[in-house]
């Protein structure tokens, strides 16, 4: 009896716990909005309203249409970043070629070359330099280097051999991917076509700056190399040539084979009382 009291008890202690747990939930009838659920105790559920309107329901597709948008604006970005560079590189090329009598007349690399066929070193000049250090500090009115060093060349390079360097007159990609349908893609495709291509022609303009600059800066030191030279400030590079009447194996045979080395290129001379006269009166006013 007592055992059977302890279980009753028991069972009704339980009962009560675990009810006394459970959140309550209010019930209201609204004919206008149908029946409403609230939850008091839980994480917050939505309305039978919500769910027949479709509220809390993810369209699938919507991954799927930003997936889209994402391919369309980065295609058509590329397409209208080449698109662009082609177009202004016509450009520019065009106006190159309007003038190439003045170029031709102005970058004339064939006075430059040695009667051996040598182009000859690109030395570059600064001025008015000084390098720190914490216990020290180096300045120098002048500065010469030796940026490219001479060298055989069967033609002589033409402006056009560094102007048109990375300008690209030809567009061949074929779009192959999502064509735009919808208004929103189409606005996306459009802004982005507009975006590339405006940055493609950018690039173009920047390419042919480069190019100008890289230009300037051989001829100008291929000329500095030949006033050094008169200067006797740095020395003229040397070739050999050499003449085998035959030479060649059982297989080929080669009739006045000449070869041409070069065996000393050019250098500074560090030696002031080899320079000329005026160099070195410039080279003394410096000093002091």
């Amino acid at each position: 009896m007592k055992i059977m009291k302890k279980l009753i008890f028991l069972s009704f202690f339980f009962s009560y716990s675990v009810i006394a747990d459970v959140p309550k939930i209010e019930i209201n009838e609204n004919p206008a909005n149908g029946v409403q659920y609230r939850n008091n105790g839980l994480s917050s559920s939505p309305s039978l309203n919500d769910l027949m309107n479709q509220k809390n329901i993810r369209d699938e597709n919507d991954k799927e249409n930003n997936f889209r948008l994402k391919i369309i604006s980065e295609s058509a970005y590329t397409i209208g970043y080449r698109a662009g560079i082609v177009n202004k590189s016509n450009e520019l090329i065009s106006i190159l070629n309007s003038r190439a009598d003045k170029l031709d007349l102005i970058f004339n690399f064939s006075t430059l070359i040695s009667k051996n066929g040598v182009l000859p070193p690109v030395i570059v000049e600064s001025e008015k330099v000084a390098a720190f250090s914490r216990d020290q500090i180096r300045t120098a009115n002048k500065v010469y280097k030796i940026k490219k060093e001479e060298r055989f060349v069967s033609n002589p390079p033409t402006w056009a051999d560094y102007l048109f360097l990375g300008l690209q007159t030809k567009f061949t990609d074929e779009y192959v991917g999502i064509k735009p349908k919808s208004s929103e893609e189409i606005k996306t495709w459009k802004e982005s076509v507009k975006s590339g291509w405006i940055d493609g022609r950018s690039f173009a303009v920047d390419v042919l700056e480069a190019n100008f600059n890289r230009l300037i800066t051989d001829f100008t030191g291929m000329m500095r190399y030949s006033e050094l030279l008169q200067q006797r400030m740095i020395t003229k590079s040397k070739t050999a040539r050499s003449i085998s009447t035959i030479t060649g194996n059982e297989k080929q045979i080669i009739l006045g084979d000449e070869l041409q080395r070069l065996i000393e290129k050019a250098s500074f001379e560090l030696n002031v009382d080899k320079w000329r006269a005026s160099s070195r009166m410039k080279a003394n006013d410096k000093k002091k």
